[in-house]
């Protein structure tokens, strides 16, 4: 009995080693970015509603390290640059409200966002949705960097911008600074977002 208990715990073993072990990695809080220059504030009185484009988790694999598979949920990141993007938008003036099942679930900061429900000066304002459509890690032995890529779309389609870091940057920390910076440094963005004015 003893004998069958060992090879069923070795035969468990392998198979954990046959498949691997899975990591889901969460997105980095970023730094803010300094409100100055072409990121300074916006006119006053503008609203918006930022959602989260994915309603249900969608995890990808990103990488093999041996027997460790890195996968990352799409959702999970795009509720962070949801609430990066609401907290920087706020910054400069702009009234920000997010649902609660936008974030619900992720690792977002959610302290500094207003939800939908809790704030009425953004009822009936524009909806604007954030897709990350891919986070990529850098080569275990090859030169290149940390990539994401994110879309962004109005429901009115009137507003659409796809966005991704360079190839330069090292770390996820740094990419989704790289990622929610060249968001608002888009002169398309920032006119859509002007012309988002209260009714």
């Amino acid at each position: 009995m003893r004998a069958l208990l060992i090879l069923a715990g070795c035969a468990a073993s392998l198979s954990a080693l046959a498949e691997g072990c899975y990591h889901l990695i969460e997105p980095t809080l970023p730094p803010p970015i300094p409100v100055d220059g072409d990121l300074s504030v916006f006119p006053k009185g503008l609203v918006l509603r930022l959602e989260n484009g994915y309603e249900a988790p969608e995890v990808v694999w990103i990488r093999s390290d041996g027997i460790h598979q890195m996968e990352v949920d799409l959702r999970d990141w795009s509720g962070r640059l949801v609430s990066e993007l609401a907290a920087e938008l706020r910054r400069r003036r702009v009234g920000v409200s997010v649902s609660a099942a936008s974030l619900s679930g992720t690792s977002a900061v959610t302290s500094d966002v207003p939800r939908t429900e809790s704030s009425p000066e953004t009822k009936g304002s524009r909806v604007l949705r954030v897709w990350v459509c891919e986070v990529r890690a850098p080569p275990l032995e090859e030169d290149g960097g940390v990539l994401i890529s994110a879309e962004l779309g109005s429901d009115a389609a009137d507003f659409r911008g796809s966005y991704a870091t360079g190839p330069d940057l090292r770390g996820f920390r740094d990419a989704l600074y790289q990622l929610k910076k060249t968001i608002l440094e888009d002169s398309k963005f920032r006119e859509w977002v002007i012309g988002q004015r209260a009714e």
